[in-house]
């Protein structure tokens, strides 16, 4: 874990959210941890129970980074926007999914951040819904339509590159599409996908 999160640009002075169980025989949670605490993040355990309290917390600590599987964080998106809550302008810059494939529900998500009059936070939400389709697999029409209609300047990636991540999306190859997103994100760095 310590070798993923240092991938997605964690590092030393990091604050990131453990939305995840560490007991109840479930190991991972401890890995996700350790793999933290070795690279100098600042380790919280708030667990996926509560929506109230992971917001609580990412307000009061000023998280930077969040580790959950995507349906909680859906379910933190859910009760944020029911409460007035602008997400947007949290401090929370990375959101780490772990256990479940990214379905249509997470897209749908995102493609309801894509109405954000904040351009950086639009532009985050295209990157992260581009990504997140090439990764599933699947999208249901109403995300096709969505994501057919961003307006995403043409990426950095080699031509071939874009080439083999759609044949491998195309083919349902998730673990192929997977790893040829990661490329591209880790060639970009820890400031991330230039959109």
């Amino acid at each position: 874990e310590f070798l993923c999160f240092s991938r997605v640009g964690l590092k030393a002075g990091d604050v990131a959210i453990l939305a995840v169980t560490i007991d109840k025989c479930f190991m991972a949670g401890l890995a996700y941890f350790e793999g933290l605490r070795q690279l100098g993040v600042t380790a919280v355990r708030v667990g996926a129970g509560s929506p109230a309290m992971l917001l609580s917390m990412m307000d009061r600590l000023r998280a930077t980074a969040i580790v959950s599987v995507p349906s909680f964080i859906h379910r933190v998106a859910e009760y944020a926007r029911q409460q007035g809550i602008d997400l947007a302008r949290s401090t929370v810059k990375k959101l780490v999914c772990i256990g479940e494939p990214v379905r249509d529900a997470v897209l749908g998500a995102l493609t309801e951040s894509l109405a954000s009059t904040d351009p950086k936070a639009r532009a985050r939400a295209q990157a992260a819904l581009l990504l997140g389709a090439a990764v599933s697999g699947s999208a249901t029409p109403e995300v096709r339509g969505q994501i057919a209609a961003l307006a995403v300047p043409e990426g950095k990636a080699p031509v071939g590159r874009d080439i083999a991540l759609e044949a491998a999306a195309e083919r349902k190859l998730v673990g192929e599409a997977a790893l040829l997103s990661l490329w591209t994100c880790a060639e970009a760095g820890p400031a991330g996908l230039a959109v």
